[in-house]
C-alpha cells in the first residue's frame, strides 16, 4: 500500500487540495495534483520587452495562469493572466508579453496555474535579460 501512495503522491505535482482515499477503512489524507502538464516553458528577451512563451500537452479544470515576476528570484508579484482551456486533450500554445522591462535589468518569470476551485502549482522560475540589438555601421568602401 505504501508504494501505492508514493505512486500517487509522484506521479503528479501536489497542491492544497487533500484527497482522503479510503482503504480497507483506513483514512489515507494526500494532495491532489493540478491536471495540467506543461510541455515547455521559455522567455525570449527582445529590445525593450520580455516574452514569456509556454505550451500544455493537456489540462483538466485549468482555469488560468498567472505570470509572475521577480527582481530578486525570491519575492515574486502577478504581472499577468491568460485565460486557460479549461479541460483539453490537445497541445495549447501560450504567450505573455512584459513590456515594462529595462533594458539589461535581469528579470526572473514563474507560472502560478490554478484550477476551477483555486488550487495552485508554481512553475520552475526562468532568468531573462533584455538587451539592446547591437548596433552596426555600415561603411562606404571608396574604390580606385
Amino acid at each position: 500500500m505504501q508504494h501505492l501512495l508514493n505512486y500517487l503522491k509522484s506521479s503528479t505535482r501536489a497542491t492544497t487540495l487533500a484527497i482522503v482515499l479510503t482503504l480497507a477503512g483506513l483514512s489515507i489524507a494526500m494532495t491532489s495534483a493540478i491536471s495540467v502538464k506543461l510541455q515547455s516553458f521559455k522567455t525570449i528577451p527582445g529590445k525593450e520587452h520580455i516574452q514569456i512563451t509556454w505550451m500544455t500537452l493537456w489540462e483538466k479544470d485549468n482555469d488560468s495562469f498567472d505570470i509572475e515576476r521577480s527582481i530578486n528570484e525570491k519575492d515574486f508579484t502577478k504581472i499577468g493572466e491568460v485565460k486557460g482551456e479549461g479541460t483539453s486533450d490537445i497541445i495549447t500554445s501560450y504567450h505573455f508579453n512584459d513590456k515594462e522591462v529595462q533594458v539589461g535589468k535581469p528579470y526572473f518569470y514563474r507560472l502560478k496555474y490554478k484550477n476551477e476551485i483555486d488550487e495552485m502549482v508554481y512553475s520552475d522560475v526562468l532568468k531573462a535579460t533584455t538587451t539592446p540589438k547591437p548596433t552596426t555601421t555600415k561603411k562606404d568602401k571608396v574604390g580606385d
